[in-house]
């Protein structure tokens, strides 16, 4: 009866409503009957806080509700730092400690009651610590992270927050200063104060300032090689320079004047105590100088074996080649003169030594000619007499010294 009793009240209620609305053009107010659930509400109506309203009064609502508890969280959110607040909400989802397990792999901290990286520094493993601030495990104090290890801020290696090694440059050694990178100048080395230094330390400010023969000239600080032979004029003992090598030397095919009057050895760009132009036809050179002017330099074989120096030979441009020079070679001088022909002997049979030894007194083969070639022998070669001399094998008597015989393939006198 009581259910019918309401019914008949809201249909009422209903018409009421709706003839009010008719009368007035319209309704948008919200109804004020008292509602617990919106089920107790007219269609198109809800309850909010106890009274059924329209939807769109109550979207209003619900939008100035929705904006004030924004202001408010907003002003609470700007005078609180959530990292430094401890959770009082124990229906918070983030709440590690009525969460237990939701940290994983990481820590539960606390009093923050939030996961964290680390609490405590074995947390951490051997090189990083525990960092009270951020709870991350960080590098120690005076080291920072480089690729994954903790290194020292004040090693030149990796200086300051660097993970790269500090430049250095020759005659320098990079240091950590501070936490930046700097130069400290090797002995030998002064720093550079003027204006417009290209480096931090100078090796030298002239060449007079460079005295390793390897690197004579003063260029930009640094000691370098020679390019010219003004280069070397400050070294007395080697005052040519290599320009190959860039080395400051004696004497140089070009330069020999250096050796006052004597030759130059083009092998170890040294003076030699032999005077220019003073050797003969067939006699041991080291260079062209040492030869007469018709004559160069040149190596030898025996046997083709190549004989350990060079020998001064006839140049067959300007002389005829005679007996026992009478066969033509081609070769390269000591000192460097492309290839060309000269006034040879049979080097199959003789060498040089050999014809420089013939007739000379002998005990055995050994005596003659040169020394471990086996160039020579020690024989009779004077008919009527049993003395022996040094003589040397032949193919024909030209390859002989003037006035003697090729007879038995040695040389012999008449």
């Amino acid at each position: 009866m009581t259910l019918v009793l309401h019914c008949h009240r809201r249909i009422a209620a209903f018409y009421m409503m709706t003839l009010t609305c008719v009368l007035m053009w319209g309704c948008s107010s919200a109804s004020s009957d008292q509602c617990s659930v919106t089920e107790d509400c007219f269609n198109q109506e809800i309850c909010v806080d106890g009274t059924c309203q329209l939807v769109d009064d109550a979207d209003d609502d619900t939008e100035d509700d929705t904006n004030q508890d924004a202001d408010d969280n907003s002003n609470r959110d700007s005078d609180d730092d959530p990292d430094d607040l401890v959770n009082q909400n124990q229906n918070d989802p983030l709440d590690c400690i009525e969460h237990v397990g939701i940290c994983g792999d990481r820590y539960c901290h606390p009093e923050l009651r939030r996961c964290v990286d680390c609490v405590r520094n074995d947390h951490c493993g051997e090189a990083l610590e525990c960092d009270d601030e951020s709870w991350s495990c960080e590098c120690p104090s005076g080291t920072h992270d480089c690729h994954g290890q903790c290194v020292a801020d004040d090693d030149p290696a990796h200086c300051g927050q660097r993970c790269d090694p500090c430049p250095d440059e020759a005659g320098a050694e990079p240091i950590c200063v501070d936490g930046e990178c700097a130069l400290e100048c090797e002995p030998g080395f002064e720093t550079c104060s003027g204006p417009g230094c290209e480096f931090h330390c100078l090796e030298c400010e002239a060449d007079t300032d460079c005295t390793d023969p390897e690197r004579s000239r003063c260029y930009e600080g640094r000691c370098q090689g020679c390019a010219t032979s003004d280069d070397c004029a400050h070294n007395e003992d080697r005052p040519v320079c290599d320009r190959d090598s860039g080395t400051c030397i004696q004497c140089n095919v070009e330069e020999p004047g250096y050796c006052g009057g004597n030759s130059c050895n083009p092998a170890t760009n040294e003076c030699t105590d032999t005077t220019v132009q003073s050797l003969g036809v067939c006699e041991r050179c080291v260079a062209d100088s040492e030869c007469r002017d018709t004559q160069r330099c040149v190596p030898m074989y025996f046997a083709g074996q190549p004989l350990p120096d060079g020998y001064c030979m006839y140049r067959e441009d300007v002389t005829d080649c005679l007996s026992p020079h009478h066969i033509y070679i081609e070769r390269i001088s000591l000192s460097g003169v492309p290839t060309a022909r000269y006034c040879g002997i049979r080097e199959e049979k003789v060498s040089c030594d050999a014809l420089d030894s013939y007739f000379d007194p002998c005990e055995e083969d050994e005596d003659c000619g040169a020394d471990g070639y086996g160039d020579g022998i020690c024989m009779s070669i004077e008919t009527g007499t049993t003395n022996v001399r040094c003589s040397h094998a032949c193919t024909e008597s030209e390859d002989c010294p003037p006035g003697a015989w090729c007879l038995g393939g040695y040389c012999m006198e008449q």
